[in-house]
């Protein structure tokens, strides 16, 4: 089986899965629509047709999969590369297709040429669809415009009704803490597939095996699920070069780059903080350095000696918590996300990290 019938194969898997008749007729007209036009814009364009192809196949699997749209081409991406890497392609060509899917969702800035494609191509679909396009934004009526130009396909002026979106609540702190609280008031949380409540915390993740891997090691995907509660939209990976969120270094790294991360002798902790757990659930033999940051959870108090921490997977028995927790060696550092802050999905290149600054359209 080929690298291309191999991801056809997993892309109908997918489709087919979907239990909603109604859902999986727009699911399959839209995806193999969007592939079709994908190979046809390449030809045109003198890139390659079999890529672009597997780019459109791609472009939207993580939402028929998950059933999530918040961020689905940016958490696509990761899913489309270890995809593709499984089913033997070159990381070259991987890497070209997992950008061109993190891309596709910025109709309104210019990256790569097979990004822009595949964005061209998913909004050509909606509208040879019948889809309306009154209410589209100014960037993608002038780049359906540009694209319905290119093939000499015959359109009338596309008249524009400005949209009127009301505003997301900003990210706090404050609201992080009642989120966490409030989850868990409810009673504890048990990592079992029948409990609806654990079920969500993980259905961000679109691996087959998501359950078993975060097996008594959910804590960090805790947090993950309470900030997107929050209102703090980020993607399951960063880039290709940085563990999941799902992994507590990724949130340790995370506040570092971005200047969050605090050790703990340098800061007093307040609700809404992230506090980074050092050597948990380890042994105290264990070699120095195995087991570091280990743990994770959300500050709820701190009465100048105990911290209370709504944690996911409290002391590693694969159950939620609210805990007290001294400052001790156990505890490594503070990550305290600004009030309002907003992360920025495009600056940088998936699969590098490499800082980028895509111009608008």
């Amino acid at each position: 089986m080929t690298v291309r019938e191999n991801a056809i194969m997993q892309a109908d898997s997918i489709l087919c899965a979907i239990s909603d008749r109604q859902k999986r007729t727009v699911a399959l007209r839209h995806t193999y629509g969007v592939a079709a036009l994908c190979a046809m814009l390449a030809a045109k364009r003198g890139l390659d047709v079999q890529l672009c192809e597997l780019m459109g196949l791609m472009h939207d699997l993580y939402t028929f999969k998950t059933g999530h749209k918040n961020n689905h081409s940016y958490n696509g991406a990761d899913m489309a590369r270890i995809m593709l890497k499984r089913a033997g392609m070159e990381e070259t060509q991987y890497a070209i297709i997992a950008n061109a899917l993190y891309n596709h969702s910025a109709k309104a800035y210019v990256h790569d040429a097979y990004s822009e494609l595949l964005k061209d191509a998913d909004l050509l679909h909606y509208y040879l669809s019948g889809k309306a396009t009154a209410t589209a934004s100014n960037s993608k009526l002038k780049r359906l415009q540009s694209v319905l130009d290119e093939l000499n396909i015959p359109h009338d002026t596309l008249a524009l009704t400005p949209i009127t979106e009301l505003p997301s609540e900003p990210f706090s702190c404050a609201k992080l803490a009642q989120v966490a609280q409030e989850l868990l008031s409810h009673g504890e949380i048990r990592a079992s597939r029948d409990n609806s409540r654990y079920m969500a915390i993980i259905a961000a993740l679109p691996d087959d095996s998501a359950f078993d891997e975060l097996c008594n090691s959910w804590c960090a995907q805790f947090v993950f699920y309470c900030c997107e509660l929050a209102g703090l939209s980020i993607p399951i990976r960063r880039s290709a070069t940085h563990d999941r969120f799902a992994c507590v270094g990724a949130w340790v790294s995370f506040g570092k780059d971005e200047g969050f991360y605090t050790d703990i002798s340098q800061i007093v902790p307040q609700r809404g903080d992230i506090v980074i757990c050092n050597r948990t659930h380890i042994l105290p033999e264990a070699p120095e350095g195995k087991g570091t940051f280990d743990h994770i959870g959300i500050v709820l108090d701190f009465d100048g000696e105990l911290l209370t921490v709504a944690e996911g997977n409290y002391g590693g028995t694969n159950r939620s918590a609210i805990t007290k927790r001294p400052i001790d060696a156990h505890i490594a550092g503070i990550l305290r996300i600004p009030d309002g802050y907003s992360y920025d999905f495009l600056s940088h290149n998936f699969m590098t990290g490499e800082r980028v600054e895509p111009m608008r359209l």
